[in-house]
């Protein structure tokens, strides 16, 4: 599909955005530089930030699942699955031991485990710190 940049009104609208990006205003209370400041004097290397970690994942994945298998539990005879486990719960008790342990690596071996396992992941509409928290579920079968 050919854009046909000749018409007046597309050129009006083109010449609006961009007087839109050019004139941004910034209030007191951005996080913007300081113009004043001195960024030669920061005396940082971007390495002493790095921290590398090596995490077994299979080891990880055992003790998430050992977690999953003890707190969620049989509930109803007819339900097929077990009660409900919080996802930051899970997390508080992983990492009791792994202090290096990541919210993203945890949860990418939890989807793993997911995959694997047939748990069953889930929200609804409870807040919990701000946030949905996602639940996690066993299949007693």
């Amino acid at each position: 599909m050919d854009i046909d940049y000749s018409d007046e009104t597309n050129t009006q609208v083109l010449e609006a955005l961009n007087d839109d990006i050019n004139h941004v205003e910034h209030n007191e209370n951005d996080n913007l530089p300081d113009p004043n400041l001195d960024e030669s004097e920061d005396n940082f290397n971007l390495q002493d930030f790095k921290r590398e970690t090596t995490i077994d994942i299979a080891d990880l994945k055992k003790k998430m699942f050992d977690i999953i298998n003890t707190e969620c539990i049989k509930i109803e005879s007819d339900n097929e699955w077990s009660s409900r486990l919080l996802f930051s719960t899970l997390l508080q008790k992983i990492t009791e031991d792994r202090q290096d342990l990541s919210v993203g690596v945890a949860y990418v071996s939890l989807l793993h485990l997911v995959n694997e396992r047939g748990l069953k992941l889930f929200q609804d509409g409870e807040i919990i710190n701000g946030r949905k928290d996602i639940y996690i579920a066993r299949p007693l079968a």
